[in-house]
């Protein structure tokens, strides 16, 4: 089937280093498209933004990465399911105006209810380990 295609499109004229660059551009389009929509997916999540505000306006991280803490572009979810509820896992790099780090989030989703049950913050340089939540800790 795709060899017949292929030969359509090299019947009319069009190279096939033509029709290559076409769908390669094609190809990746898409691939940045789900990224995109991914990311979205991601960052609109309620656990996300209930973390992202906690490592924002902790004190601690505000002294070590300066004042503005900004999200990377890219963060990674991942959610596992059983009987009694949900698991999410988070993960997302921030920076500030004096350095980066990374978020780690940890919570559990009963009876339509989140639970942040752990954010670390672990920060560059200096080399520095923060626990924002604790087990039990912060409910949305």
């Amino acid at each position: 089937m795709i060899g017949v295609n292929l030969q359509r499109w090299l019947n009319r004229g069009i190279s096939l280093g033509k029709f290559l660059v076409l769908f390669f551009a094609g190809f990746f389009l898409l691939f940045v498209l789900a990224i995109l929509v991914t990311m979205h997916y991601v960052k609109g999540n309620e656990v996300y933004q209930a973390s992202l505000a906690v490592v924002q306006e902790d004190a601690r991280v505000q002294d070590l990465l300066g004042g503005h803490i900004e999200p990377g572009l890219l963060a990674t979810m991942s959610k596992v399911s059983n009987p009694k509820g949900e698991w999410l896992k988070l993960n997302y790099d921030i920076s500030g105006p004096n350095g980066d780090g990374e978020v780690d989030v940890f919570a559990f989703n009963q009876n339509g209810r989140w639970a942040i049950l752990r954010i670390t913050v672990e920060i560059d340089d200096p080399p520095t380990t923060l626990e924002l939540a604790s087990p039990g800790g912060r409910r949305e």
